[in-house]
């Protein structure tokens, strides 16, 4: 009876810490993961203002546009059309 509660309680033991080893494996690769997207991954939410009507938007959102070896940023292609047709 006693080898059987011995036995027991090693298992429930090795149970227990294989069991918080892999919890913490599994959170250290989440935490490694989410440090990797943020290094890997660059927002570019750089607010900018548009030169023909000047409403800001998030530069990612913007309509490009190259005159004169310099890049503009527009909110819509409409204003782009009026910028261009005004600088040419």
């Amino acid at each position: 009876m006693i080898r059987l509660l011995i036995l027991w309680i090693v298992i429930y033991f090795g149970y227990r810490a294989i069991k918080s080893i892999m919890i913490g494996a599994i959170a250290q690769q989440k935490r490694d993961s989410l440090q990797q997207n943020q290094n890997n991954e660059q927002v570019i939410d750089i607010m900018v203002e548009d030169p023909e009507c000047g409403v800001y938007f998030p530069q990612k959102n913007g309509v490009r546009a190259k005159l004169n070896g310099m890049e503009f940023f527009f909110c819509s292609n409409e204003c782009k059309e009026k910028f261009l047709k005004k600088n040419k």
